[in-house]
């Protein structure tokens, strides 16, 4: 069965951690390729949780116009959901790697390296390795009929840059097919990495040619994962479907922030802002990110009414450098003697006012350095 390329639309559903985001962007990078008319989606963590369920048939599916769903890294388990899209006239085919523990659901498909019936002998996929042998024979398929005659036909070891995300992250065996996606991946990421990527890895310090599975496990997949843990998992994948270079550095600070919440002051964008506030609205289940940050020094300090403290801050020892407003309410008592900010807990907003916006700190909490004696002005509030 072709994906649809001019009918309604196709969608690729994919998970929340590395696996799930890389396959269901490599099915959608190589169907966009074919021509087909195809979006993603990816559950939240928390409001929706793991796999492919009937109100997903629903939203995104029906609302959407949807006649095929492929699924990325999850749905062996979703008997519910798939007998709901065949109610509704939506195809089905199931991409995964888990354990079957029952009957396979009633889907057009269900690839999956560990069913009973599968002599493949590649049980030890990760869910993006399986999406990547689904491509090699769908191009496979597509060439047979003649159908890269009239377009580029893609170079699918372009793409083992996502399978080697995936496979190392997920922690299955890297051995036999693994270990040479892997090291396919490895050696496409040296050589010409995307722009998500490439700006992940320089955000972790990374150096390109020096990049091992270490740096996969321990740098870049969890910031990767940080976007489904902390905000939505959207973010992770918009970082490796993006080949603009700027948006790609902007969403990678993102994740770096979401990856532990510390964010230097000097480090903050209104690009920066625009991306967390894209994770609104906040809520239960999705709440607002709280970031950390270090040496703070504090440029001035007033008090506005009876209990808002309002601040300028710079990065210490960079008081000709980046400088933001603070703000911090319900404050009990005047900051006599502070030059600097030993931690700072803060979100991070917007202040929009008379038609303008500028970037502002909301402190959630300090620890104050009482070092050098400052003095702190009080501001009459004439409101």
């Amino acid at each position: 069965m072709m994906p649809s390329c001019g009918r309604n639309a196709s969608l690729v559903f994919g998970d929340y951690d590395v696996d799930g985001i890389t396959a269901a962007v490599l099915i959608t990078e190589f169907l966009t390729a074919a021509g087909a008319r195809v979006t993603y989606y990816i559950p939240h963590r928390e409001t929706e949780g793991y796999g492919l369920k009937p109100s997903h048939i629903s939203n995104p599916g029906i609302v959407n116009n949807i006649d095929l769903i492929i699924t990325a890294d999850c749905g062996s388990s979703s008997h519910e959901a798939v007998d709901s899209a065949n109610r509704a006239g939506i195809d089905v085919i199931i991409t995964d790697h888990h354990m079957i523990s029952h009957s396979i659901p009633e889907a057009v498909a269900v690839v999956n390296p560990r069913r009973s019936d599968c002599p493949s002998g590649l049980e030890n996929l990760a869910g993006v390795g399986v999406a990547f042998f689904l491509v090699i024979s769908l191009r496979k398929h597509l060439r047979d009929r003649g159908f890269w005659i009239s377009r580029d036909e893609p170079n699918l070891k372009n793409a083992c840059d996502l399978v080697a995300l995936g496979t190392v992250a997920d922690m299955v065996p890297l051995t036999g097919d693994n270990r040479i996606l892997v090291k396919s991946g490895i050696d496409a990421i040296h050589s010409e990495p995307r722009p998500g990527i490439q700006s992940l890895m320089k955000i972790s310090e990374i150096q390109s040619p020096f990049l091992n599975t270490e740096d996969i496990s321990f740098k870049l997949a969890p910031r990767l994962n940080a976007a489904g843990r902390m905000a939505h998992a959207n973010t992770a994948a918009h970082l490796l479907l993006t080949r603009d270079c700027v948006k790609a550095w902007n969403l990678a600070e993102t994740l770096n922030a979401l990856n532990g919440n510390i964010l230097d002051i000097q480090n903050i964008t209104p690009a920066l802002i625009d991306e967390i506030e894209s994770l609104k609205p906040y809520g239960t289940g999705n709440p607002e990110p709280l970031f950390l940050a270090r040496n703070i020094q504090i440029v001035s300090s007033g008090i506005v009414g009876k209990n808002i403290r309002r601040l300028i801050l710079s990065a210490r020892n960079r008081l000709s450098g980046m400088r933001i407003a603070a703000v911090q309410f319900n404050v009990a008592s005047p900051l006599s003697e502070a030059s600097e900010i030993c931690e700072l807990i803060y979100r991070l907003r917007w202040n929009s006012w008379n038609g303008n916006r500028i970037p502002q700190i909301l402190v959630e909490d300090a620890i104050f350095s009482l070092q050098s004696p400052m003095s702190e002005s009080i501001i009459k509030n004439n409101d």
